[in-house]
């Protein structure tokens, strides 16, 4: 009987730790309609998950300056990207921006990608 139990809790442990992290790393991007007016202005809203915090985001962002700002009110989590240069490279470092964050899927209108596949269907 212990071991029936021990073997549930393992399972039930395992699979809320898999969830929390699946879950964890996904930024939610602005739909896609606002996305292609983005690639033209240069100016992105992306709301990050739980977690992530104020201090870690202006931390990463130091790196980052020269492609682009980023204003992140921690307690709606949302960011709002201003490019620098509005290109295709300083695009690209958004993903980067995004890994340093931890952040490894983008979220649009319901449809998860990983941070590679948004950059080539909406930031390339």
């Amino acid at each position: 009987m212990k071991n029936i139990f021990f073997a549930l809790v393992s399972i039930l442990t395992l699979s809320l730790t898999s969830y929390a992290q699946e879950h964890s790393g996904v930024v939610v991007a602005s739909s896609k309609t606002e996305l292609a007016a983005s690639k033209e202005n240069g100016k992105y809203v992306f709301q990050f998950p739980e977690g992530i915090s104020s201090e870690s985001v202006e931390q990463t962002t130091k790196y980052y300056t020269h492609y682009f700002t980023v204003q992140y009110d921690g307690s709606s989590r949302k960011a709002i990207v201003t490019m620098v240069t509005n290109d295709e490279k300083s695009r690209s470092v958004i993903g980067r921006f995004f890994v340093a964050n931890g952040i490894d899927n983008v979220n649009v209108e319901g449809t998860s990608m990983a941070v590679g596949e948004f950059f080539e269907n909406y930031l390339k």
